[in-house]
């Protein structure tokens, strides 16, 4: 090997630069996500890059668009969990009024579903899940919960894998 070819060099990578932009542009233009876990997570992407290519993806990262806390990582997190771990969730949901203030559903009740996987839609996650005593599924806005404590109960996962892919094959409504 000659001098000038000695080094170290990314021989193999795990993403293309091509795929890295496209992730670190979803990263930045999601709205629920906080600026410190948005730059945390495009730093991740970013270092993923061979060294010519990191400066490149640092330059044209675009503006990230803030949110005011980071209670969207803490439901995503609870819902996974709680989907991993076959366990009921129950949380308080709300609508945005004319003047973009929140009115809780079912006067601030609490909703105890059996949540079964996540989706991302037009621009935003739902929560795929059924209640008991009640069939079929319902869906809700991940960004539109509040107060989600794990629970102990466990959940019926039968046929569900059936359900949520049935769900968007047929352009369902969504709550």
């Amino acid at each position: 090997v000659s001098p000038e070819m000695r080094g170290a060099y990314y021989a193999d990578r795990v993403f293309e630069d091509w795929q890295l932009k496209l992730l670190t542009d979803a990263v930045t233009r999601a709205v629920f996500i906080d600026d410190t876990d948005a730059r945390e997570m495009t730093d991740k992407l970013i270092g993923m890059a061979g060294p010519s290519s990191r400066a490149l993806l640092e330059d044209n990262l675009q503006q990230h668009t803030s949110v005011p806390s980071n209670r969207f990582r803490y439901v995503l997190d609870t819902l996974l969990v709680s989907i991993k771990e076959g366990r009921q969730v129950s949380f308080k949901y709300f609508d945005l009024n004319e003047d973009g203030k929140k009115v809780y559903r079912k006067n601030g009740r609490r909703y105890l579903v059996n949540p079964y996987n996540i989706y991302w839609i037009d621009r935003s996650y739902y929560l795929i899940c059924n209640t008991d005593g009640k069939s079929g599924l319902s869906t809700y806005r991940l960004d539109r919960m509040r107060a989600l404590p794990r629970r102990k109960a466990a959940i019926s996962r039968t046929g569900s894998h059936l359900w949520t892919s049935d769900l968007f094959s047929q352009q369902v409504l969504i709550s």
